[in-house]
């Protein structure tokens, strides 16, 4: 069952792949002239300077991997719909009504027909 709690994180996921791309971009850019700060210093070099990197990349791979809205909503809502039986009945219902009228209005062709040629 959706509830709202759902629908809400739904919508919100545009924004949050968006901040994540942001952040992303902004910590990529950072680590560049990190990298280059760094590689321009002669001292030793601290134990903690490749874990930067390692954040910068799972942002990067959780932007991509986490869905936009119209997916999420593709993924959530498309099988809920498609697997539905009344939503399998309506064309099988729309058929039995399409296939009535098409008798009637043949039904009512014929017996124009039948009146026009009596009455010559």
């Amino acid at each position: 069952m959706i509830t709202s709690w759902d629908l809400y994180w739904i919508t919100r996921l545009d924004h949050i792949n968006t901040l994540l791309t942001i952040f992303f971009i902004v910590g990529t850019f950072v680590l560049i002239v990190a990298a280059a700060c760094y590689c321009a210093a002669e001292e030793k070099k601290p134990a903690w300077a490749l874990k930067p990197v390692i954040v910068i990349i799972i942002i990067g791979i959780l932007a991509t991997f986490i869905p936009d809205t119209k997916t999420m909503v593709a993924i959530v809502f498309v099988p809920k719909i498609v697997n539905n039986e009344t939503v399998q009945q309506i064309p099988e219902n729309a058929a039995k009504f399409i296939n009535l009228k098409l008798k009637e209005w043949i039904s009512d062709l014929d017996n124009t027909k039948t009146e026009k040629e009596k009455s010559k």
